[in-house]
């Protein structure tokens, strides 16, 4: 556990030892007996971090409205950070950002019914696919609406990727909203699945963010409520290969989007 509250520093792999994670029964008894602001308490944890799960994002919009009717909209306020991998790393964003669970929810509809009409893997031909919709979609509802969005992230929103071969590393802040969208590109690449990057990250070839990552890349150890398919998270579900490949439709989706993590409560 680490007994400071500043993360570790940007873009350095982890080097300390894998640490065991706080239960949700935890969190909320930490929960219980945090100071409260107005109507909400502060959330008992500076992390929540998303992980890799593709289109099983749909379970991550459940947790978060969890979150958002236990803790505020403004969580970030209050000292929480949202951090991510992968799929991960998008929902986070939107998070960080303040999204509203009720415009996550339909921006995930939105992208997998057109990612299920063409395909979800890139099409280099028709220049279609989830990747491209999604990056279409984090310039539509975030960076083209601020220039200074990339700034105003730092501190609420980070994001992880993996240095090739499989070296994780995390990146905390930016020096433009394009930067800042190549960093997801780049937490989000899965070779041949998604759109190849434009050219290196940070120096180095990237993959996606959730292949390098381990239990104690976690920015603040076991201080961090982890969300996942990861049999370590605190709150998590399973989900076959094909259910993360293509994107949850209609019920399902709705099921997914609605379902509060009881396990959270």
């Amino acid at each position: 556990m680490h007994s400071k509250d500043e993360p570790k520093h940007a873009d350095t792999e982890a080097d300390e030892s894998k640490s065991s994670y706080a239960t949700a029964s935890t969190a909320s008894t930490a929960t219980a007996a945090a100071a409260v602001t107005g109507k909400f308490p502060h959330p008992p944890f500076p992390e929540i971090y998303f992980g890799g799960c593709c289109w099983g994002a749909a379970f991550y919009i459940g947790a978060y409205r969890w979150l958002w009717e236990t803790y505020g909209p403004h969580m970030t306020e209050n000292g929480l950070c949202f951090t991510g991998d992968s799929a991960g790393s998008v929902v986070a964003l939107f998070m960080g950002a303040g999204m509203h669970p009720d415009k996550l929810e339909r921006i995930y509809k939105s992208v997998g019914e057109r990612s299920a009409a063409t395909q979800p893997w890139y099409n280099a031909t028709q220049h279609t696919g989830s990747s491209v919709y999604t990056v279409e979609v984090i310039k539509a509802e975030v960076l083209d609406c601020d220039p200074q969005a990339y700034q105003k992230l730092q501190g609420k929103f980070y994001c992880g990727s993996t240095e090739y071969f499989d070296r994780h590393r995390w990146h905390t802040s930016w020096a433009s909203n394009a930067d800042l969208l190549d960093t997801l590109r780049g937490s989000i690449h899965i070779p041949f699945y998604c759109h190849s990057q434009a050219g290196p990250l940070c120096g180095s070839n990237c993959v996606d963010g959730a292949y390098g990552f381990a239990g104690a890349d976690l920015l603040y150890g076991d201080r961090t409520l982890f969300i996942g398919i990861d049999p370590h998270a605190e709150v998590t579900r399973s989900f076959t290969n094909a259910e993360m490949l293509y994107p949850a439709l209609g019920e399902e989706c709705v099921n997914q989007a609605n379902n509060k993590c009881t396990k959270m409560q």
